[in-house]
């Protein structure tokens, strides 16, 4: 393993083990359980590095892996929203709140991809419009070029 590969290994360690922190501020229930074999990596930095699932009085998780971000939140996600079991610690940052931001996120993510896309959508409109009335008064090898134009447009979603 090479320094940039080791260097990548502890900046996942780091990582999960913040995820995991933010479970434990989540709800006192929750616990990381090894799962598969156990590597000499976690046993050199310290840091969570082996395969792990989520378990809790209510559930056991069906997903494990390195990465515990996709594990962890998926877990919260299918289990933890709305469990009456939760015994909380009232610590921040937590699961719910991270995943709250990540939402929060996604959708201005979301509103600032629709609204390029409906700014691609006027263009193109633009476009077809000035076509169609370049269409009325052009000669026929002009109309099948604006034909063709209209054909290569790219739609906005594209």
């Amino acid at each position: 393993m090479d320094e940039a590969e080791f260097a990548r290994c502890v900046e996942l360690g780091r990582e999960n083990a913040r995820i995991m922190g933010l479970a434990a501020n989540h709800c006192q229930h929750m616990r990381f359980v090894e799962s598969g074999g156990r590597g000499m990596l976690e046993d050199a930095t310290g840091l969570p590095l082996n395969a792990r699932r989520v378990e809790c009085p209510v559930a056991i998780g069906n997903t494990s892996g390195m990465r515990l971000d996709d594990v962890t939140f998926g877990f919260y996600a299918e289990h933890c929203v709305g469990c009456v079991m939760r015994s909380p610690t009232g610590r921040l940052p937590n699961l719910e709140s991270e995943a709250l931001t990540r939402q929060q996120e996604a959708e201005a993510k979301e509103a600032e991809r629709a609204e390029k896309l409906r700014v691609r959508a006027i263009a193109r409109a633009r476009r077809v419009e000035r076509r169609r009335s370049l269409r009325v008064t052009a000669d026929p090898a002009t109309a099948g070029i604006l034909d063709d134009l209209d054909v290569l447009d790219p739609g906005p979603d594209c």
